[in-house]
């Protein structure tokens, strides 16, 4: 391993244990929190900050920066293959709808928006830039959106329709990447038109089959063992990670996406074996949950301060916050708002999902790459605002989370003609509170 993705066991120790007590404390009053307007990544970000500005975080190491991105990846890899097991594919087919007009109509769109905005408030990022911030802002995270998912007010078809997209848009999202850092020639394999069209063919194509043969081949496998009683009690869980990261690396080494790649995998393994759509939801119920929390982390006590400096803010009214803040509302909800004209969605609905649109680990993973990966001189640029984004998300989505969805449910109830199109059936997703 190289030296630069070594980190020295003293410098990790304290962060490890602000981060065990973190997680722990929250925990502790999990059942309680579900009242409150508090959620896992809202408290392990904030852990992080307050280990940076009580001077024990770490930056200024471009190797821990990657291996950082590496934990990042496999952990969103980890949750799109956690979620995709849980769908139900005869309801997805029923109400697939709304997640192909979000997907597009609106990603396209937000990217669009994003890119335009960026243009608007800082033309000195330049097109190349002003691109970047849209395309990594546009992916929306399906970990901050679990409040929203677990939610039984919440309209089977609306929590399907954010669910999909979310578990879609992250390897969707990603050939607009290539094409930018392609058009910036920092790509040598993608330096002509032939090359930028091969690499997103190979993105979008070859990602999904590695995921359906990995899917499928995982299960078979799954059924015959458990034919032969070969499978101890328990054990299957352990299946989750070696399937993800099948899935995610097969795709990666044949030139597809890996995030597509265990999404479709995920949905394919759920679909044919119980045991491994039971297994993938007692993970990502507990250490997927826990991988996720340690991104969180380390995004306030690493990664916010290496990218930002003070000279990039102008106080706390600085325009990353101002970018933020229309980031999460104009950019998200009027996308929306077009691709789902027509559908015949309450208003309330289509501001429900309009909202709850939020940013986190994919959006740091896109930084990560364009810095880390492509080399992209912009990304140092655009950093303010995408960590400003992500920052505000977690705060803003978390405390509404919960509340609103009560409310959106209750309001939902209330209404004498509910003139809201009937959902796919009960539920999207199997699992207990869906």
């Amino acid at each position: 391993m190289p030296p630069s993705l070594v980190l020295p066991m003293e410098n990790a120790l304290l962060p490890l244990l602000c981060l065990s007590g973190a997680v722990l404390g929250f925990t502790l009053v999990s059942a309680r929190t579900q009242c409150w307007p508090v959620t896992g990544p809202m408290v392990a970000l904030a852990a992080g900050l307050l280990l940076q500005a009580l001077g024990g975080g770490a930056t200024g190491d471009p190797g821990l920066l990657v291996w950082i991105d590496g934990l990042a990846e496999l952990s969103l890899a980890l949750v799109l293959f956690c979620d995709a097991s849980r769908i139900v594919p005869s309801r997805l087919r029923a109400g697939a709808g709304l997640p192909v007009r979000l997907l597009g109509i609106g990603m396209p769109l937000t990217i669009a928006a994003g890119a335009t905005l960026a243009w608007l408030v800082e033309p000195t990022l330049g097109w190349a830039g002003c691109l970047l911030v849209g395309i990594a802002l546009a992916p929306t995270d399906a970990a901050l959106g679990q409040a929203v998912m677990t939610q039984p007010a919440v309209p089977a078809r609306v929590r399907q329709a954010l669910n999909v997209e979310s578990g879609l848009n992250d390897g969707l999202a990603f050939p607009a990447l290539i094409v930018v850092a392609g058009l910036a020639g920092s790509v040598d394999t993608a330096s002509s038109t032939g090359g930028l069209t091969l690499a997103i063919g190979g993105q979008v194509v070859l990602g999904p089959l590695a995921g359906l043969a990995v899917g499928w081949s995982a299960a078979w496998l799954m059924a015959r063992a458990q034919a032969a009683d070969a499978v101890a009690a328990g054990v299957g869980r352990a299946s989750v990670i070696p399937v993800a990261f099948a899935a995610f690396t097969v795709a990666e080494l044949v030139g597809g996406n890996g995030f597509l790649s265990a999404f479709v995998a995920g949905s394919v393994a759920g679909a044919r074996s119980k045991e491994i759509k039971a297994s993938a939801r007692k993970f990502g119920e507990a250490e997927g949950h826990l991988l996720i929390l340690a991104v969180f982390f380390l995004l306030g006590a690493v990664l916010t301060p290496s990218f930002v400096d003070a000279t990039h803010w102008s106080g706390i009214w600085g325009m990353p916050l101002v970018y933020g803040l229309l980031s999460l509302t104009v950019v998200r909800m009027l996308p929306v708002a077009v691709a789902l004209w027509g559908t015949g969605l309450r208003p309330s609905s289509v501001l429900f999902i309009g909202w709850f649109g939020p940013r986190g680990t994919a959006s740091v993973i896109y930084l990560l790459l364009a810095g880390t990966t492509y080399g992209l001189p912009q990304a140092e640029a655009i950093a303010p605002y995408v960590l400003a984004t992500v920052l505000l998300s977690v705060l803003l989505h978390g405390v509404s989370a919960a509340p609103l969805s009560r409310r959106f449910g209750r309001q939902l109830r209330a209404d004498p003609v509910n003139t809201e199109p009937p959902g796919p059936g009960p539920s999207l997703r199997e699992g207990p509170g869906v």
